[in-house]
């Protein structure tokens, strides 16, 4: 897109979807494993005392290693999804956790079961189990693994009171109650006659068991004349039967999924969550979890794969290492041996709050991204951000980036994060539904940019190479030769040449809307007769050219007033945001078009009172500039980066 960056914080505890996968391996004595995760009772733990950590539809449980739980508490007030699942601080010895929809479910070291939140289906009536070894707590129900390999599980009944109230379920009493008469007849508690069972896993409609020979068994549907016309949906869920030499299952809302002894997996059910269940290609794989739409693997060596619908960034794991533990929500988590937590995907309702940079320390580079967020770039190649998450794209979004190292430039579309190494290699986390990710192969490269759906890269031959979407012909650049510098839009990429010339990518005639689909050329791309140009940049729909005698050019998209840059002189830089264009003079002023569009300002422009600026970055609704001194001005947010120091815009 324009020259921004934005950098979503990966958190430890982060919210799953409503159809998050359930599984427990019965327990060996020297490990717990909880939630289709095996936490060793020896490793080292997560903020100095977590062992597991398991992941419900409004809250996350966390598991200490003196037996007491903590738990995030649901953070959305326009809808009822506080069933108090979070009410564990009284819970001891406690050696494994679930957290379902909206209950918990703790399991102590005497085989006996805690069950707190929603009790809307019976799922918390487990206070008469013993001997058990292993819990699971799916949407609505509990499922029990007993020592001797049985299995006992609660039975759906029908409290109205006590079922959820929102989005994902009826308001009106009726319509509930027949939603809990539909649950039943999925036939999930069906499990007492089942024996020699050593792990369980459980999804919405069904419950899996893996027996100790490798085999598996499935609960069958049941249905009834109170289903109301309505049946369970069977996408083959329960196809297990077929299995063998498994050592590990898994589950999700409607599939199952099995690792084989060599490492190999295997999985049932619906698939048309853009192919979450294509695992046949995995291999030295020790442990599965299945998210809401996509399937995270385990390798022996500590790494992570994953396949399915990239839903803002829930498949980035790319250099994640020394795991130990994996689970899929809405998003994707990853436990390393060292305790410490990677987290990929969006937090939506976490409500976690402004992030303070007053801890920050040895930057030198700072940029602004979408929504409020500006980023520093640390001297020792890593990054760090502040992130105003209630204005942040669709919400909470966050991508891990702590495994990003040696980077000295970076880019990002608000969606997709791309940093130049400096040996000339690519890094990249987010989105990655168009491949917009895949730039390990790249080399040679000198300097990087985003579109909104696309990355490109500048070799030091002077070539391009691009990949992502071409719906627009954004990666139409193989040809380009004498390329000194690039920017990409949303729907184009422009490159400038060493002669001070201009080419840019053809935008291709409207198809199918705004996204997925071709969009419409706003004339970003008309460049073709500018010449004395020394820098480049683009915003979402424009292009913004500098010429050598401290001119502007602008062409493209004028919805927000972000061409009127004809009466600019004397500058020598220039940043495009969103609906605004900026830039900075020789003698450190600033100047800004104002914003002339729909919706709020955001006092983006607010820059005239600016001085001794050497360097800007614009945003999509806010500016940052970097003073002589080290220190950053925001538009938006001038406290956050107050205590900034010795910073540096490249």
């Amino acid at each position: 897109m324009k020259r921004l960056l934005l950098i979503f914080v990966a958190v430890a505890m982060l919210l799953a979807a409503c159809q998050t996968e359930h599984a427990q391996i019965a327990p060996e004595p020297d490990e717990t494993a909880v939630n289709g995760e095996v936490a060793f009772a020896d490793a080292p733990r997560f903020a100095g005392e977590a062992t597991t950590i398991s992941t419900g539809e409004w809250h996350t449980l966390l598991l200490r290693s003196d037996g007491m739980v903590v738990s995030t508490q649901p953070s959305v007030a326009t809808i009822q999804t506080d069933f108090g699942q979070g009410n564990v601080s009284g819970w001891s010895n406690i050696i494994a956790v679930s957290a379902g929809s909206s209950h918990s479910v703790g399991l102590r070291a005497d085989g006996t079961v805690m069950a707190v939140g929603s009790n809307g289906y019976g799922q918390l009536e487990v206070s008469d189990w013993y001997d058990i070894i292993a819990v699971v707590a799916a949407s609505t129900h509990t499922v029990g693994l007993r020592a001797d390999g049985t299995v006992v599980a609660t039975q759906i009944t029908i409290n109205v009171d006590e079922i959820p109230r929102g989005p994902f379920s009826p308001t009106d009493d009726d319509a509930r109650r027949e939603m809990s008469y539909n649950w039943a007849q999925g036939g999930q508690s069906d499990v007492s006659d089942w024996y020699d069972i050593v792990a369980i896993a459980a999804g919405n409609w069904h419950t899996v068991g893996l027996r100790s020979d490798g085999t598996v068994v499935a609960t069958r549907a049941t249905y009834t004349e109170s289903n109301h016309g309505w049946r369970p949906p069977d996408y083959g869920q329960r196809d297990v039967g077929g299995w063998s030499d498994i050592v590990m299952i898994a589950a999700g809302s409607l599939q199952t999924v099995g690792v084989k002894a060599d490492g190999t997996v295997v999985a049932v059910g619906e698939n048309n969550m853009q192919g979450f269940l294509d695992v046949s290609d995995w291999r030295d794989i020790v442990a599965v979890s299945v998210g809401s739409g996509h399937t995270v693997g385990l390798r022996s060596d500590g790494t992570v794969v994953t396949v399915g619908r990239d839903t803002r960034g829930n498949l980035n794991v790319f250099g994640w290492n020394d795991i130990v533990a994996v689970s899929a929500g809405s998003y994707t988590l990853g436990l390393r041996s060292d305790g410490t937590v990677l987290g990929a995907g969006w937090v939506t309702y976490l409500g976690a709050g402004t992030l303070s940079t007053s801890d920050w320390c040895d930057i030198i580079a700072v940029a602004a991204g979408f929504g409020f967020t500006t980023v520093g770039l640390k001297s020792d190649g890593a990054l760090t951000a502040v992130e105003w998450n209630n204005h942040s794209r669709d919400g909470n979004e966050h991508y891990d980036f702590t495994t990003m190292s040696d980077i000295v430039a970076v880019e990002t579309s608000g969606a997709h994060i791309v940093g130049l190494r400096t040996d000339g290699t690519v890094a990249a986390v987010g989105w990655h539904y168009q491949g917009q990710l895949e730039t390990s192969d790249w080399r040679d490269i000198v300097a990087i940019t985003v579109g909104g759906h696309h990355t490109v890269g500048l070799r030091t031959d002077g070539t391009v190479v691009a990949v992502g979407a071409n719906w627009n012909g954004q990666l139409e650049v193989t040809d380009w030769q004498g390329v000194v510098a690039v920017a990409a839009g949303d729907n184009h990429t422009v490159g400038l040449r060493a002669d001070g010339r201009m080419v840019a990518t053809e935008i291709l005639p409207p198809q199918d809307g705004m996204f997925g689909g071709r969009a419409p050329d706003s004339g970003e791309s008309n460049v073709s007769g500018w010449s004395d140009i020394v820098a480049v940049t683009a915003g979402r729909w424009h292009t913004v050219g500098l010429r050598s005698d401290g001119r502007v050019v602008a062409v493209g998209s004028h919805w927000g007033g972000q061409l009127e840059v004809a009466d600019w002189y004397d500058i020598v830089a220039v940043s495009a945001g969103e609906g605004h264009t900026v830039g900075l003079r020789s003698d450190g002023t600033v100047v800004a078009t104002l914003f002339a569009g729909e919706g709020p300002d955001h006092g983006r422009s607010n820059v005239n009172d600016w001085y001794d600026i050497v360097a800007i970055a614009a945003g999509n609704y806010h500016t940052v500039g970097l003073r002589a001194d080290g220190t950053v001005v925001d538009t938006r947010r001038t406290e956050a980066t107050d205590d900034w120091r010795d910073i540096k815009i490249p």
